[in-house]
């Protein structure tokens, strides 16, 4: 019996460590996406005051040499937005494999809202479920439509690469001078039911 006790009481011990050791790591994780953004942001001040390159290359679309610094950058946006889930925070990644693996490896054991980040991939209509978050692949925008019914029963961000404004996107990635930058979509989220910080606009383009 006493041993059972002592068992226990050690057990207790080892899960309250690794509860703690979970929370610095993800605290760890929260405070590298913002200075990887806050990085960007300098890169950025320094090429405007160093003056336009002589060969300037225009918007295009994201590749996958981008996709780490993409999902960089969703963590640091979730901060910005107030959000209102019950359960698991569910990101759903439509229509681009790569990029579901890195959001997958990004938000392994990571909470937002203070809920569990579960990642899915969805590429079919019959696959379509609701989510906090859509990543919509600009090879899936014809799924757009029927993602937009499923995010107007929550305060749903939906975000692409489609690398220009589009209805029903808020938040929309591309690349220009082989940096990574996004808009928002200032329309598309006023009819939304998200509320976005302002702040967030500082870190745009």
């Amino acid at each position: 019996m006493l041993f059972s006790c002592a068992s226990n009481k050690k057990m207790a011990h080892l899960k309250s460590e690794n509860e703690k050791l979970l929370v610095k790591v993800d605290s760890l994780s929260n405070e590298l996406a913002a200075k990887t953004i806050a990085l960007y942001q300098a890169q950025k001040a320094i090429n405007q005051l160093s003056g336009p390159k002589k060969s300037t290359t225009a918007r295009k679309k994201i590749d996958a040499d981008d996709h780490d610094n993409v999902t960089l950058f969703v963590h640091n946006i979730t901060k910005y937005v107030e959000w209102q889930t019950e359960k698991n925070f569910v990101i759903a990644v439509v229509g681009d494999d790569k990029m579901y693996e890195k959001m997958a490896a990004q938000f392994k054991d990571k909470s937002i809202a203070n809920k569990p980040v579960v990642v899915k991939q969805m590429n079919t209509l019959k696959e379509l479920e609701s989510a906090n978050l859509f990543f919509v692949s600009s090879s899936k925008l014809a799924l757009l439509s029927e993602i937009q019914k499923k995010a107007s029963k929550n305060n749903t961000l939906i975000m692409s690469d489609v690398h220009q404004n589009t209805d029903g996107v808020h938040i929309n990635f591309y690349n220009e001078n082989d940096t990574l930058h996004f808009d928002m979509n200032d329309e598309e989220i006023k009819k939304s039911q998200l509320t976005i910080s302002s702040a967030l606009k500082n870190l745009e383009k």
